[in-house]
């Protein structure tokens, strides 16, 4: 069975771009250090939240496991998953990553990223504080938290696409 690939466009746009920012992902319960870099790439695509990608060789891979999920994307390829364990619990499918993304966003190559449920984000800033952009809608209650400073680099069209402001 051959499954449809598709190139990104006007229709569904998707940009990746490096993100030279300091990005740390915490565990809350214990406060243990799962990832730390300042070589993410940061992927926009469509109206969906950016997504960090972070090199494999920033996160601590002894509290990684790899499972057996896999979903297909037609304008990245096919994802895998890893499981993470925290200190008081293992999160199934918590971490994925492309292998062989397709080359429009072959930069996520030897990347992954974390689920969204799976992180924290920081504090909401108040209306006064500037256009909104970032990570935005997280659960609060969740294990992990994302650590990350603006993406000042992006082009002001992926911020008005929503989100949060980052606090500085």
């Amino acid at each position: 069975m051959s499954r449809e690939k598709r190139i990104p466009g006007p229709d569904h746009p998707i940009e990746v771009v490096e993100n030279s920012r300091l990005i740390r992902v915490v565990a809350r319960d214990g406060g243990r250090l799962i990832a730390e870099t300042t070589s993410a790439v940061t992927l926009t695509e469509a109206g969906y939240p950016p997504v960090h990608y972070i090199p494999l060789a920033d996160v601590d891979q002894t509290l990684l496991e790899r499972t057996e999920s896999h979903t297909y994307c037609p304008y990245k390829g096919e994802a895998s998953y890893y499981g993470l364990t925290t200190a008081e619990k293992k999160i199934e499918d918590a971490v994925w990553f492309y292998e062989e993304p397709f080359e429009a966003v072959g930069a996520i190559a030897g990347r992954v990223a974390f689920y969204p449920s799976t992180l924290r984000s920081p504090p909401r800033p108040s209306p006064t504080d500037g256009p909104a952009r970032g990570w935005s809608g997280f659960p609060l209650d969740t294990p992990l938290r994302l650590c990350a400073r603006p993406d000042t680099h992006r082009p002001a069209s992926a911020c008005a696409r929503g989100g949060q402001k980052w606090p500085n």
